[in-house]
């Protein structure tokens, strides 16, 4: 009588793993279970492809906080003050804010309405004298300077009859009265953020940081501050 053996094929799959011994380099043998289809083997329940090379983990850098100080400084020490400061750095804009965007501003620190914190650097290098560098907020400071040097005019209507010395529908700061001058300048206060970070591609990251937060800026101020963070 002749028996044929029965092998059991019914029902197998291309995902089955059968028992290979594997002898490494060094000669020692292991048994992994081998997808016959595949090639793909199992060590202690972990699939792996048998003969790849190890995968390379992506170089971790994690981010260090930036450490910054505050200060209310008042508008009167731009006045005094704001020639130790780089306004025109070379990742900066230049000067687009119109004159109702300046009085707009000027109206919201009569009021006492937040504005956004001026970030400067304190720079531990020396740069063409200046002592640090107003890394964001040149609009403002420009805008508070034009006012209290006579180059903007706002509407008599904001002022107290007493303190307006014109009667003129706009008026310049040096037409205001003495109290009112002296109470701007020294009472009114633009909050500062401190860095100190030591080159200007640093400077130019913190701008970008800042600018590419939801803040309009031009595409091409933007491009030319990657152009100096990156240090090209």
């Amino acid at each position: 009588m002749l028996v044929i053996p029965f092998c059991h094929t019914k029902g197998m799959t291309s995902n089955q793993l059968t028992p290979k011994q594997i002898v490494d380099k060094n000669g020692v043998s292991t048994t992994r279970n081998v997808n016959p289809d595949k090639g793909a083997s199992t060590v202690d329940g972990r699939v792996s492809k048998v003969g790849a090379p190890p995968v390379n983990k992506p170089e971790r850098s994690p981010l260090v906080k930036l450490n910054m100080g505050t200060a209310s400084y008042t508008v009167g020490h731009w006045l005094v003050s704001g020639s130790e400061y780089e306004l025109n750095a070379p990742y900066q804009r230049g000067s687009v804010w119109e004159p109702e965007r300046k009085r707009n501003l000027i109206r919201s620190l009569m009021l006492g309405v937040p504005t956004g914190s001026i970030i400067v650097n304190i720079r531990p290098y020396s740069s063409d004298g200046f002592h640090g560098a107003i890394v964001d907020g040149k609009q403002r400071i420009e805008a508070v300077l034009d006012f209290m040097e006579d180059r903007l005019e706002v509407p008599n209507a904001w002022f107290e009859e007493d303190d307006v010395l014109s009667d003129k529908e706009m008026v310049k700061f040096s037409e205001l009265s003495y109290s009112f001058q002296r109470g701007f300048k020294y009472t009114t206060v633009l909050p500062v953020m401190e860095a100190k970070v030591p080159t200007i591609e640093e400077e130019a990251e913190i701008f970008l940081l800042i600018n590419q937060g939801g803040v309009e800026q031009e595409e091409s101020t933007l491009n030319n501050a990657k152009r100096i963070a990156e240090g090209s």
